[in-house]
């Protein structure tokens, strides 16, 4: 399975849809309560959201959520999620490791 491949899997089972790739993430956006518009304009909005970013670079919004994912970049993230107060996420990326993440603070368990 591609990093992207597991990333619709996450969206999908985030919002229990079964879609094309835009279908599911506009699902994800809907779910989000993230207004109509384009994809890149809803997805600067969601990454927004997530990150607590007000930048709209999309590709700056992209390496911030890969930073605060716990993976190098955009392509390595296999995982939709919030990082809000209380909220735990798992995290899974190819280069063998597994990061827990929650508000406050990030546990790495390489193998």
């Amino acid at each position: 399975m591609t990093n992207q491949s597991e990333l619709q899997a996450s969206i999908r089972s985030s919002t229990s849809t079964v879609l094309d790739y835009n279908g599911d993430w506009n699902a994800l956006f809907d779910a989000e309560g993230i207004n109509a518009g384009t994809f890149n304009e809803r997805l600067i909005t969601y990454l927004q959201n997530v990150t607590g970013s007000s930048s709209t670079n999309i590709n700056d919004l992209k390496a911030q959520y890969a930073i605060d994912s716990g993976v190098s970049n955009w392509n390595s993230v296999t995982s939709v999620g919030g990082f809000e107060d209380g909220d735990a996420l798992l995290l899974v990326d190819n280069t063998s490791f597994l990061l827990l993440v929650d508000d406050a603070s990030k546990l790495l368990l390489e193998f």
